[in-house]
């Protein structure tokens, strides 16, 4: 080999190195600068780079901070960890199918990490969830609750809504969640979407998704149309299924290939509601299109809509009250139901909402403004031990 092959080779090397490196000092600058606030692939709070501290430093809490930082931060670390679940995952899946296939029985089967399979049609669910796995976070979150309600007026409900992480089903023991909140939350209004079985759980929610289901979720609405108000609840006009789909814990255990379930909804005749979002007129949710389009890919957050930081539906009934709803994304699937029986219905989910309206959520000063009369505090267990669903008030 030549000279001159040897140079050209050397420098395609170091253009390559240097190409490499740009790479990578180009994520280091997005994870310091310009995390992204949310991971939807996990549907949770991301991990931000956290600030120099000695004392985290000498504990080595730090440096796991920096680590998870990394992890939800660096360029391609979604897909990343989705090429790595469908891997890790993929022999599990495929031995849980021979399992059910040839022993069809009420017993959990891991697959992956924090996926379970359960029951004879394949209920992918997560493992019960006991209060002192996070006692310190729900106590928090309580004493927040606690505060917001001494310190306003307005009427404050509170649903929680129990799932699969609230009951063992192989022996159909609770985890006394609900209960703890019940006990230590200074309120008369707490009430809980209740399930006390495997078949009631498989009723009332996906297979293959960690929301409730249609049925689940109109369930829910009319438990609160009587909790909330004195009218009845809106009456489904048709029940369709639509293209199938596969959600959020197959995607997350590497199963996308192996669960699949039919996406099917109630049809309800809505008043003609004027909606914004984030400060922006809008629509909420793709019910048209996909009634519409059954064949179109389909998820609980493009059918029912996603997250927003604000969300306000009107009305256009001032003999009617204004409620607030504080909650995350189970609350999506029933605002529009909800938003029929009131004035003018706010809907906040705080780990979004500084984000993207470019404002801080000042509770009491929101209450005065919009002049509320209702407050409604709706979430699962996330919901009830995450701060970033505390009020500041």
């Amino acid at each position: 080999m030549n000279n001159k092959k040897i140079k050209n080779i050397k420098k395609i090397d170091i253009v390559f190195v240097v190409i490499v490196l740009l790479i990578l000092f180009g994520g280091l600058l997005n994870v310091i600068f310009n995390s992204d606030e949310i991971n939807y692939y996990e549907n949770r709070t991301a991990y931000q780079m956290p600030k120099i501290n000695i004392s985290k430093m000498l504990k080595g809490e730090f440096q796991n901070e920096v680590e998870l930082s990394f992890s939800d931060q660096l360029p391609l670390a979604t897909i990343l960890k989705k090429g790595y679940n469908f891997i890790h995952n993929i022999t599990p899946n495929i031995m849980a199918d021979i399992v059910f296939r040839n022993n069809c029985s009420n017993r959990y089967i891991k697959l992956g990490d924090s996926t379970l399979s359960f029951g004879c049609n394949k209920n992918l669910v997560y493992y019960d969830s006991y209060i002192y796995y996070a006692k310190e976070a729900f106590d928090n979150r309580i004493k927040s609750i606690n505060e917001t309600l001494a310190n306003t007026t307005i009427d404050t409900y509170i649903y929680y809504i129990e799932k699969d992480t609230d009951l063992n089903f192989a022996t159909n023991k609770k985890t006394g969640v609900y209960e703890y909140l019940k006990d230590n939350i200074n309120s008369n209004n707490i009430y809980n979407f209740e399930i006390n079985n495997f078949d009631e759980f498989s009723q009332y929610f996906y297979k293959t998704d960690h929301h409730w289901n249609y049925k689940g979720s109109y369930k829910a609405y009319t438990e609160l149309v009587n909790i909330l108000t004195d009218d009845n609840p809106l009456v489904a006009v048709a029940e369709e299924c639509i293209n199938d789909f596969s959600g959020s814990k197959a995607s997350f255990s590497g199963a996308r290939y192996f669960y699949k379930e039919p996406f099917c909804v109630y049809k309800f005749e809505y008043p003609n509601y004027t909606i914004t979002i984030n400060g922006e007129d809008g629509k909420y949710g793709n019910e048209d299109y996909h009634l519409n389009n059954k064949n179109a890919e389909v998820s609980y957050a493009s059918f029912y809509g996603d997250d927003y930081g604000e969300i306000i539906i009107d009305n256009n009934n001032q003999s009617k009250p204004n409620i607030l709803v504080i909650g995350e994304s189970y609350d999506n699937a029933i605002l529009k139901l909800l938003a029929s029986h009131f004035n003018k219905t706010y809907s906040v989910d705080l780990r979004n909402y500084e984000r993207e309206t470019g404002n801080k959520f000042e509770y009491t000063k929101y209450l005065k403004e919009n002049n509320i009369n209702k407050v409604l505090l709706i979430g699962n267990i996330d919901y009830f031990k995450m701060k970033e669903f505390n009020l500041e008030v």
